[in-house]
């Protein structure tokens, strides 16, 4: 009996601990999410237009600046791959146009 009273109160510690990483961590995935958003917006414009590639040329240089400005306001590992791999699909269209950073 002592050591369920024990195991239930370290049980309940560790709950009471976790709780804060808990809020934090839904906190930064919701900044995150909101924060990709203005992220894909942008990179939205060159991959609807992957086919034309003096539009993309157009927007190349500003949407890689904003993919660039919002990386430094992501806080989750999950949020940095999106972001990465967004970049890259872009980045692929850029190179494939010829378009300057």
């Amino acid at each position: 009996m002592t050591k369920t009273i024990a195991l239930a109160v370290l049980a309940c510690l560790a709950l009471l601990g976790c709780s804060g990483g808990a809020d934090q961590a839904v906190s930064d995935t919701v900044s995150d999410t909101q924060t990709l958003a203005e992220a894909e917006s942008a990179a939205n414009g060159i991959i609807r237009n992957a086919s034309d590639c003096e539009a993309v040329s157009e927007s190349f240089s500003s949407v890689m600046a904003k993919l660039d400005e919002v990386e430094g306001k992501l806080q989750t590992a999950v949020g940095r791959t999106t972001l990465t791999t967004l970049k890259r699909q872009v980045s692929t269209i850029g190179d494939a146009c010829g378009a300057a950073r």
